[in-house]
Formats: C-alpha cells, sequence, structure tokens
C-alpha cells in the first residue's frame, strides 16, 4: 500500500532519492539527519522508497531494511508519533526479523507511553496522540493478536474524544471538533479494522 499516490510527489522524488543516496555515502552507510540516526527515520525512508518504487533492500547497493533491524528497539523515539511509519515499514519488510523487531518496537510504545483507560501521555493525553498509536499497533495486529486488548482499549479512548461534528482534541481546551482530530481519529478507526 502506498502512502503518497493522492499527492503529487514526482516533483520531490528524484530530489529525495538522490538525498538519500548522497546521506548514505557520506555516513559510511546509514542515514543520519541532523537529529542523529533514528528507528523513525529508517521506517519513514523505507515507506518513501517503497512508495517511489524503490528497493529498500538494494538502494545503490544499500540494504536500509537491514539498517532498520540493526538499531535497538528497545530505545524509546522522543515523539511517540513518528512510531506509525517505524511500523508500518516493519509490516512491509521481507526480513524474517522483522515481525520480531515490530512486536519489541510496539512493547517499547506500549510501555514508555500507553496508559490503559487513558490512552498515549505525550504532552498529556489527547486524541490525535491515542489516533498515532492505534494506528502505528495496528501494523502489528495483521501478525499478531497479542495487542487486541490494548487497541481495544485505545479505541474506546478515541471514541472518548467524540463530539459534535467530528473529535475534539482535549476537552480541557474545549470540546469543538477538530479538522486534525477528527482525521487522525477517522485513519485510527480504519487501521484498527484492517
Amino acid at each position: 500500500t502506498t502512502l503518497f499516490r493522492s499527492a503529487n510527489v514526482d516533483k520531490y522524488a528524484d530530489g529525495f532519492l538522490n538525498d538519500v543516496k548522497e546521506n548514505l555515502e557520506k555516513n559510511n552507510g546509514k542515514i543520519v539527519p541532523s537529529y542523529g540516526e533514528s528507528i523513525a527515520t529508517y521506517g519513514a525512508v523505507i515507506l518513501i522508497l517503497n512508495d517511489l518504487g524503490a528497493n529498500p533492500r538494494d538502494f545503490y547497493g544499500y540494504n536500509i531494511e537491514e539498517m532498520l533491524l540493526s538499531m535497538d528497539p528497545t530505545v524509546p523515539l522522543t515523539n511517540p508519533n513518528y512510531y506509525r511509519a517505524v511500523t508500518k515499514a516493519l509490516a512491509i519488510c521481507e526480513s524474517e526479523d522483522a515481525m520480531a523487531f515490530l512486536e519489541k518496537v510496539c512493547d517499547t510504545y506500549i510501555d514508555n507511553y500507553y496508559t490503559m483507560g487513558k490512552g498515549v501521555d505525550y504532552y498529556g493525553y489527547s486524541c490525535d496522540n491515542t489516533a498515532y498509536f492505534l494506528s502505528a499497533l495496528s501494523a502489528a495486529r495483521m501478525f499478531t493478536d497479542k495487542y487486541d486488548a490494548v487497541a481495544d482499549d485505545a479505541l474506546s479512548v478515541i471514541d472518548t474524544y467524540k463530539t459534535d461534528g467530528g473529535y475534539c482534541f482535549d476537552p480541557q481546551y474545549g470540546t469543538q471538533a477538530s479538522a486534525n482530530s477528527t482525521a487522525l481519529a477517522l485513519m485510527a478507526h480504519s487501521d484498527y479494522i484492517l
């Protein structure tokens, strides 16, 4: 499945592919953006390469899937919303080790950010944070039922933000429907049922 088919990214594709290649060459076969090497970067790059028809297992001789799988999945990401790119990328990896890695990533996400009955705490609890979480967790649910209970809980939490006309971000800031929160809640609902 592709992430960017609805947008015209053709004008950016060559520049992106060249930037990834240059970064790999400059950093001895690793992708290291300004904030450092991260499973989130590898996940996002794998998804984009896949969408653009490039092979993340052989991108100018580099295996970006192997790079992702060489990272430590138990190190929490500083922004938990980035887990979505990681889990979605792992779900399309062809490595036998990807599923075990995916479970470790999900376990780390849950252990560090999720509270049953409340959702994801990232600068507070919100519809948006928990929607990203459920979408990320749904990638693992395609392969295991280990996360069904926490996914069901996340869906229930998201629905507590339902308001007239959509979903709100957090009732302490108002209960008016937010376009962003509504879109993310719908994304989570869609991923949950896949």
